[in-house]
């Protein structure tokens, strides 16, 4: 392959995640914007959200990873589509027993894929831009997983409000990234456009 070949692979790479981190982003800001207003009024409205933020984080992995060489490329982001997935099937099960049993849920979930994230993030860290915010992202998941669990275990009921604390951590995350590869692509092109 060619220098240019590959600096053109590299930059379709680069404009893929920043156009996903954006949607990210945006996604995560709709997701916690419903969970604070429609979430806290209906808890039908709640639990669908609940059900919906795993099963979309399942869904954006699979595309990520199709994006960006294939699975088998990819082995941490198809192991978080799994967890996802399987995440999302817990939570409909903790749904029919406790807020308590949601939020435990969705600790162990942040515990993965904040692994996970971490894990793609590193193997991205030598060809793209922003990866340090997702590295930060990634470990802060964790972070919170643990809190949550140990949340989960107080006497009291948890809200949908602890979730959307946590997704907009995350939604900040992917903008800082999706920006950072911003700037980094429009300084690509200036250096291009004076050599």
């Amino acid at each position: 392959m060619s220098n240019n070949q590959t600096s053109r692979s590299e930059s379709d790479s680069d404009h893929w995640l920043k156009q996903y981190y954006f949607i990210r982003a945006a996604f995560s800001v709709l997701w916690v914007a419903a969970a604070f207003t429609l979430g806290r009024q209906s808890f039908a409205v709640a639990a669908a959200l609940l059900i919906i933020y795993p099963a979309w984080d399942a869904a954006a992995n699979a595309v990520d990873a199709a994006r960006s060489g294939g699975f088998a490329a990819n082995r941490s982001q198809a192991i978080n589509v799994i967890a996802s997935s399987i995440m999302t099937l817990a939570v409909i099960l903790a749904l029919t027993i406790s807020m308590n049993w949601v939020l435990a849920a969705f600790g162990l979930w942040a515990i993965f894929s904040g692994l996970l994230q971490l894990s793609a993030a590193l193997r991205r860290w030598k060809t793209t831009g922003g990866q340090w915010a997702m590295i930060l992202s990634g470990a802060q998941s964790a972070a919170a997983g643990a809190l949550f669990i140990f949340q989960a275990q107080m006497p009291q009921e948890p809200s949908i409000s602890t979730v959307a604390g946590y997704a907009g951590v995350g939604a900040f995350y992917f903008l800082v990234s999706a920006t950072w590869l911003s700037i980094a692509l429009s300084r690509r092109r200036l250096r291009g456009a004076e050599l």
